[in-house]
Protein backbone atom coordinates (compact mmCIF):
# COMPACT_ATOMS: atom_id res chain seq x y z
CA UNK A 1 0.00 0.00 0.00
CA UNK A 2 1.23 3.45 -0.91
CA UNK A 3 2.20 5.58 2.19
CA UNK A 4 0.40 8.64 0.80
CA UNK A 5 -2.79 6.58 0.28
CA UNK A 6 -2.62 5.34 3.89
CA UNK A 7 -2.24 8.92 5.16
CA UNK A 8 -5.18 10.14 3.09
CA UNK A 9 -7.33 7.21 4.29
CA UNK A 10 -6.53 8.06 7.92
CA UNK A 11 -7.56 11.70 7.46
CA UNK A 12 -10.73 10.98 5.46
CA UNK A 13 -13.83 12.61 6.88
CA UNK A 14 -16.83 10.40 7.57
CA UNK A 15 -20.07 11.40 5.84
CA UNK A 16 -22.57 13.23 8.04
CA UNK A 17 -25.03 11.03 9.90
CA UNK A 18 -28.72 11.83 9.45
CA UNK A 19 -30.31 12.69 12.78
CA UNK A 20 -33.79 11.30 13.42
CA UNK A 21 -36.59 13.82 13.40
CA UNK A 22 -38.22 14.82 16.66
CA UNK A 23 -41.49 13.03 17.40
CA UNK A 24 -44.60 14.99 16.52
CA UNK A 25 -46.24 16.89 19.36
CA UNK A 26 -49.06 15.06 21.11
CA UNK A 27 -52.51 15.70 19.74
CA UNK A 28 -53.96 16.48 23.17
CA UNK A 29 -52.19 17.90 26.15
CA UNK A 30 -52.71 16.89 29.76
CA UNK A 31 -54.30 20.23 30.50
CA UNK A 32 -56.84 19.80 27.70
CA UNK A 33 -57.63 16.26 28.87
CA UNK A 34 -58.09 17.44 32.45
CA UNK A 35 -60.30 20.33 31.32
CA UNK A 36 -62.56 17.97 29.39
CA UNK A 37 -62.57 15.56 32.34
CA UNK A 38 -63.70 18.34 34.67
CA UNK A 39 -66.29 19.53 32.15
CA UNK A 40 -67.87 16.08 32.04
CA UNK A 41 -68.19 15.90 35.85
CA UNK A 42 -71.21 17.02 37.79
CA UNK A 43 -70.83 20.05 40.05
CA UNK A 44 -70.62 17.89 43.19
CA UNK A 45 -68.07 15.51 41.65
CA UNK A 46 -65.98 18.44 40.44
CA UNK A 47 -65.98 20.03 43.91
CA UNK A 48 -65.07 16.70 45.53
CA UNK A 49 -62.30 16.09 42.97
CA UNK A 50 -60.80 19.56 43.42
CA UNK A 51 -60.90 19.28 47.23
CA UNK A 52 -59.15 15.90 47.01
CA UNK A 53 -56.45 17.34 44.74
CA UNK A 54 -55.94 20.30 47.09
CA UNK A 55 -55.58 17.96 50.09
CA UNK A 56 -53.05 15.83 48.17
CA UNK A 57 -51.00 18.91 47.24
CA UNK A 58 -50.98 20.15 50.85
CA UNK A 59 -49.89 16.71 52.09
CA UNK A 60 -47.15 16.61 49.47
CA UNK A 61 -45.87 20.05 50.51
CA UNK A 62 -45.95 18.99 54.16
CA UNK A 63 -43.93 15.81 53.46
CA UNK A 64 -41.41 17.78 51.40
CA UNK A 65 -40.96 20.32 54.20
CA UNK A 66 -40.50 17.53 56.77
CA UNK A 67 -37.87 15.85 54.59
CA UNK A 68 -35.95 19.12 54.18
CA UNK A 69 -36.09 19.80 57.93
CA UNK A 70 -34.83 16.29 58.72
CA UNK A 71 -31.98 16.70 56.24
CA UNK A 72 -30.96 20.04 57.73
CA UNK A 73 -31.10 18.64 61.28
CA UNK A 74 -28.83 15.72 60.33
CA UNK A 75 -26.44 18.03 58.49
CA UNK A 76 -26.29 20.41 61.48
CA UNK A 77 -25.61 17.53 63.89
CA UNK A 78 -22.86 16.14 61.67
CA UNK A 79 -21.28 19.59 61.54
CA UNK A 80 -21.27 19.75 65.35
CA UNK A 81 -19.75 16.30 65.66
CA UNK A 82 -17.07 17.08 63.08
CA UNK A 83 -16.11 20.41 64.65
CA UNK A 84 -16.06 18.85 68.14
CA UNK A 85 -13.89 15.96 67.00
CA UNK A 86 -11.47 18.29 65.19
CA UNK A 87 -11.25 20.47 68.30
CA UNK A 88 -10.88 17.48 70.63
CA UNK A 89 -8.10 15.88 68.58
CA UNK A 90 -6.21 19.15 68.22
CA UNK A 91 -6.77 19.89 64.56
CA UNK A 92 -8.94 22.93 65.26
CA UNK A 93 -8.14 25.67 67.74
CA UNK A 94 -10.90 27.58 69.48
CA UNK A 95 -10.47 31.35 69.21
CA UNK A 96 -12.14 33.30 72.01
CA UNK A 97 -12.23 37.05 71.45
CA UNK A 98 -10.93 39.08 74.38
Amino acid sequence: MDPSAAASAATAVAPPVAMPLAPPPPTSTKRAVKASKLAKMSEQDRARYLEKRLAEEEESKKRKEEMINAFLRVRWCLGLVLSFSLFFFGQLQLVIPA
